[in-house]
Parts: structure tokens; C-alpha cells; sequence
């Protein structure tokens, strides 16, 4: 199992709810995210792409993309956002290349934030086991997320993106 900076997603449900709850009485509490307009008495945004403050103004394509960056954060590791496009030889088409989400400069591994596997997303993935076998890539996908919610770690995340902290 993936570790992220000593944690893995075991240790995060193992995490006692006292000690969560003493570290959220010291937190401010959440505010809805600026451009968001109410929508059935909940806060909710027509798109979730596009620069995070709290990632000092990175561009990121999702909400999801986000949280897994304040997470990388929060736990002090070292990270660059989309920097290498692989391009498959001899292949065209909208699944001529793949631009993985995050890289881990420590681990020299990428990360790949995925909510449903397409199959084009399925075709780059295999292409890249053929093209480039050297690379590792780890998927993200939402057992990760339910499991920072389910333990309420989400709101120990500065500007992390859930219901538990006021994000819809």
C-alpha cells in the first residue's frame, strides 16, 4: 500500500475521533468557496476546474485533482503538477500521448487522479506499460477519498474540498 509521507490509508482509519475532534476545535471553521451560488440550501459549483489559493494558484483540473494536491502538501511532500507529457510513437488520435496528473520527485513515480476509468484512459495506461515500462504510475481513485472523509481528516486538510469542510 502506498504511503504518503508516513501515512497510508490504514493509519488514516486508525486515526482516534477525540484527536481529530481536539485538532478541529482549533480550526476555523469552513467557508463556502468563493464563486459558488446556492442551489437547494447546498453551495454548489458549475465547474471544478481552476486555480486553488490554497495550492498557491496551481490550475487543476478537478476537485479531486485538487484535494490530492493538498494532501501532498499537508503531509510535505515535494510534488510538480502535470510536468511531462509521454507521446506514443507511431500512434495519433486523441490517444496519441498522456499527461499524468502529479510526480513525486522523491519517489520518482506519478500519480493519475481517476473517479471512473474510461476507456481511453484504460488505452493510455496500457500504452504506456508498453511504451514506457520504467515509468510508475499509482492511481488515485475514490476508496482514497471516502477514507479521508470517513475519518474526518479532510478538515484537518487546509482548503481541502468536501462537505465535511464546506466545499459542494
Amino acid at each position: 500500500m502506498a504511503r504518503y509521507g508516513g501515512w497510508t490509508l490504514a493509519d488514516i482509519a486508525r486515526i482516534n475521533h477525540t484527536t481529530v475532534d481536539a485538532l478541529l476545535a482549533e480550526s476555523p471553521p469552513a467557508t463556502p468557496k468563493t464563486g459558488s451560488r446556492r442551489v437547494g440550501g447546498r453551495h454548489v459549483q458549475a465547474s471544478t476546474a481552476g486555480k486553488r489559493e490554497a495550492l498557491q494558484g496551481l490550475f487543476v483540473r478537478s476537485r479531486w485533482e485538487a484535494n490530492v494536491g493538498l494532501w501532498l502538501q499537508w503531509q510535505g511532500i515535494p510534488f510538480q503538477y502535470e510536468p511531462r507529457r509521454f507521446v506514443f510513437p507511431g500512434i495519433t488520435g486523441a490517444n496519441a500521448s498522456y499527461l499524468p496528473d502529479f510526480y513525486l520527485l522523491a519517489e520518482d513515480r506519478y500519480l493519475e487522479v481517476k473517479g471512473w476509468l474510461a476507456p481511453g484512459d484504460q488505452t493510455k495506461l496500457k500504452r504506456m506499460a508498453t511504451h514506457y515500462p520504467e515509468v510508475r504510475i499509482e492511481l488515485i481513485r475514490g476508496p482514497f477519498f471516502r477514507e479521508v472523509c470517513r475519518t474526518r481528516v479532510c478538515q484537518l486538510i487546509p482548503g481541502y474540498e468536501c462537505r465535511h469542510t464546506g466545499y459542494r
